[in-house]
């Protein structure tokens, strides 16, 4: 694989967005009496799941139909 110092960037760029984010949630979910698991993983997990879930077809070039995922 060639090293491209564009999609260097991205993944930097992405990874400082992603750790700023992450170090977010920690810090709200602090402020919430203990819940017995950690908390902030678990949000900061399924946000991210989310995230890129959304965020990935769209980058690649899919297109997403309206009825698609209403079909299934």
């Amino acid at each position: 694989m060639k090293f491209e110092w564009s999609l260097a960037m991205w993944v930097f760029l992405g990874g400082g967005f992603g750790c700023l984010l992450r170090y977010s949630v920690t810090c709200l979910c602090d402020k919430l009496p203990p819940a017995g698991i950690p908390l902030a993983t678990l949000v900061a997990n399924v946000a991210g799941c989310l995230a890129i879930g959304f965020f990935s077809p769209r980058l690649m070039g899919f297109r997403i139909e309206p009825g698609v995922l209403r079909q299934a």
